[in-house]
């Protein structure tokens, strides 16, 4: 494994600097773009003639994989979920090199962070109305509905159940 020097631009250094610890969602965009920019994956052979993305991990600790072990001879994301991601599917995606796959990977691994992050606040909120003895809102079951993808069945003046309620 070879060592990766990486030099920021002095205005992105700046940046950094100034806005350390600022959770403002526009900063939070920019310092992710500034850590993407400068991210370079690192490679190591996978067993099956693809490469395993070693700096590259999803929530579930998988590691990520690329591949161009396709007829076709392009590059993907081996282990693509998406709708239609699959080869030859009606949502393919394929990528110039195996730099551009990682990338796109590794866009897909925040994507799911992300994702906790929200379902994770969500849970929050709706502990504290629980906690509260609120009714479980219009607002709130929408909001669960959209971050889970599946809908929510609670009529709107039923009470926020506990976590661990079945």
């Amino acid at each position: 494994m070879t060592d990766i020097t990486i030099t920021l631009t002095d205005t992105e250094q700046a940046l950094l600097l100034v806005n350390e610890g600022n959770d403002h969602p526009a900063w939070s965009t920019v310092a992710a773009k500034i850590r993407t920019a400068h991210w370079v994956p690192d490679f190591t052979p996978w067993r099956h003639g693809g490469w395993y993305v070693i700096n590259l991990r999803y929530p579930s600790g998988a590691v990520g994989c690329v591949s161009r072990n396709y007829p076709d001879r392009k590059w993907r994301i081996a282990c693509d979920h998406r709708p239609g991601s699959f080869y030859g599917g009606p949502d393919d995606r394929t990528y110039p090199n195996r730099i551009a796959a990682a990338r796109a990977e590794r866009e897909l691994a925040e994507a799911q962070y992300r994702r906790i992050a929200q379902l994770e606040e969500l849970r929050d909120e709706l502990e504290e109305l629980r906690d509260e003895g609120s009714d479980y809102g219009v607002l709130e079951a929408t909001e669960l509905a959209a971050l889970t993808g599946k809908p929510v069945a609670l009529p709107v003046n039923d009470r926020v159940p506990a976590l661990g309620d079945h």
